[in-house]
């Protein structure tokens, strides 16, 4: 019949006020040393500070009264004075004999590294998925955000709002910015030069805007700058220094420096219900008539007009801005 020498993990009988009675093999091993000495000591001896105070508080009451202990922490001091983490178990036992307390210990080494593997792993993984999300919003040519960045920078700002889009305080523009004659570009100097002009361009873009805007890649040669809580005289502005960065950028070999086009869809005076395919559209309105009135120049439409006016709809062809 197995005694309690045998049994494979820490054990200790005390009596009710916590004295020491008998102890497994592994008991002995763990905390209690050779020899007896340890016999009607108080288990208290086995614990550091914390560890005292958490018994007498918690552990003590927890087994007078309910009659048992489920996995509690506690950590004990070895033979060389360590502190080992440890999952306790405990139970009264009141068999007609004097009442005494089955304490059964499990020592945590390798629980507490799994935990700690599984805590590391969880933050790889809440890594990879910040990771994912970015690049799931970015365009791989410029580093630029995309459409849903976009949207998601847009939802931002209008929940931000007192009383949403509406609100008389709601200011913000969106700049369609298109890069003039890039199909030539293109065919005279190749796709590789015609992806340079683009990341140097997105550069550009990036570097005259504000911290709070936001830059993103539209598709082919257009971009759009999103202006949170701008007026018209600062999206203005901003459009000025884009046209002025354009010029920095050569394409090829030369001459001609770049120019850009640029539509501006602002909230000036707009008191009704705005919404982010609204200003996209308006802004590639007012792009369409900046590349008809001669490309390199800026037009800026406030939504009240441009919404008066018949709903946009662009032309046949397959790109509806003239290259």
């Amino acid at each position: 019949m197995t005694c309690l020498q045998d049994i494979p993990c820490p054990v200790l009988f005390t009596d009710l006020e916590g004295h020491m009675l008998d102890a497994s093999q592994d008991m002995v091993e763990l905390v209690l040393g050779t020899g007896q000495a340890w016999r009607g000591q108080p288990m208290e001896r086995l614990l550091p500070p914390a560890g005292r105070a958490f018994l007498q508080t918690h552990l003590w009451p927890t087994l007078l009264n309910g009659g048992r202990v489920r996995e509690a922490h506690l950590k004990l001091l070895s033979l060389q004075g360590q502190q080992l983490p440890v999952l306790v178990n405990a139970r009264l036992v009141q068999d007609g004999g004097p009442a005494h307390c089955i304490w059964v210990f499990f020592v945590a080494h390798d629980r507490s590294r799994f935990e700690a593997e599984l805590i590391h792993t969880r933050t790889q993984a809440q890594n990879l998925a910040r990771e994912l999300d970015l690049l799931s919003q970015t365009d791989p040519l410029t580093g630029l955000g995309n459409r849903r960045m976009l949207k998601n920078a847009f939802v931002r700002w209008l929940s931000a709002q007192p009383a949403g889009a509406n609100h008389p305080q709601a200011q913000a523009a969106l700049l369609m910015v298109d890069a003039d004659h890039f199909k030539h570009i293109n065919d005279r100097w190749g796709h590789d030069e015609g992806d340079r002009v683009l990341v140097d361009l997105a550069q550009a873009l990036r570097r005259i805007t504000r911290r709070s805007d936001l830059v993103i890649r539209h598709g082919g040669e257009e971009f759009i700058a999103w202006l949170p809580d701008a007026n018209l005289p600062s999206a203005q502005r901003v459009a000025e220094h884009i046209h002025a960065a354009a010029r920095t950028i050569v394409p090829g070999q030369g001459p001609s420096a770049l120019t850009v086009s640029i539509g501006v869809a602002h909230t000036a005076a707009w008191t009704g219900p705005v919404n982010l395919d609204t200003l996209v559209s308006v802004a590639d309105r007012a792009l369409y008539l900046a590349k008809a009135q001669g490309r390199n120049q800026t037009v800026p439409l406030a939504l009240p007009h441009a919404l008066a006016q018949a709903p946009w709809t662009a032309p046949a062809a397959a790109n509806p801005h003239p290259p």
